[in-house]
């Protein structure tokens, strides 16, 4: 079973969503990457959210 935490509502900066990656320490933990919420609401450009969270990334979400 994988947990997906999905970058969106308050969870769209990727220092939080780093921060439960971090202190959960499990492969079983990943991130739904909404590309468009953490850019519209925070400015997070997307080079720094993939640079913190690349590795955990799982899926990606993309508007249209």
């Amino acid at each position: 079973m994988t947990l997906i935490l999905e970058t969106h509502d308050s969870w769209t900066k990727c220092e939080y969503v780093e921060n439960i990656l971090r202190l959960t320490d499990s492969k079983h933990v990943q991130v739904l990457w909404d590309i468009h919420h953490p850019y519209r609401t925070e400015g997070e450009q997307p080079e720094k959210t993939w640079e913190l969270l690349g590795d955990r990334i799982k899926y990606m979400g993309v508007a249209r």
